[in-house]
């Protein structure tokens, strides 16, 4: 009998960074993503040894956070094309409106090619996409009416419309 080899599944992953992008060091936890695949959320299983998601085909964790390193690791997802966004920003800052197309395919060996691109160009850097915030910034200035000069010490109330008294 001859020995027939058995096809290895071709699995890949790689890591989310979330940062601030006023300083890129300032890192992001709580930060939500969710991965899909031909509109389908995609389901993990959390493995708290190695902190990583890993691709599930019977868990229903869709929901992708960042830890209090502001990383995220996913781990073991099959070979195909998915579709990555941010559902939730970490307080104070402002959710990425990027989409992102993370691709996993057969590699050299048993290494699966994983490319993560938004408008044509590929974010990975050495398995890692760091995602920027943008901090959740109002300034607010009274002016003059008549010469748009900005008066200083201006005293400013918000007011809940629904409640005069907040």
């Amino acid at each position: 009998p001859t020995d027939t080899p058995i096809p290895l599944e071709v699995v890949g992953g790689f890591e989310i960074k979330k940062v601030s992008a006023d300083d890129l060091s300032v890192i992001l936890p709580k930060a939500e993503f969710e991965l899909t695949d031909s509109g389908t959320k995609v389901s993990f299983t959390y493995v708290d040894a190695s902190k990583s998601y890993q691709y599930s085909k019977t868990e229903t964790t869709d929901i992708l956070t960042t830890g209090d390193d502001g990383m995220l690791r996913l781990d073991k997802l099959p070979e195909g094309t998915y579709e990555l966004k941010e559902t939730k920003a970490p307080e104070g800052y402002m959710k990425s409106d990027k989409t992102w197309t993370v691709e996993v395919k057969k590699g050299s060996g048993q290494d699966a090619d994983v490319t993560v691109t938004s408008d044509t160009e590929d974010e990975l850097e050495d398995g890692i996409l760091t995602v920027e915030n943008t901090p959740t910034n109002i300034q607010i200035l009274k002016k003059d009416k008549d010469t748009g000069s900005v008066l200083s010490g201006a005293v400013l109330a918000i007011k809940d419309p629904a409640d005069n008294n907040k």
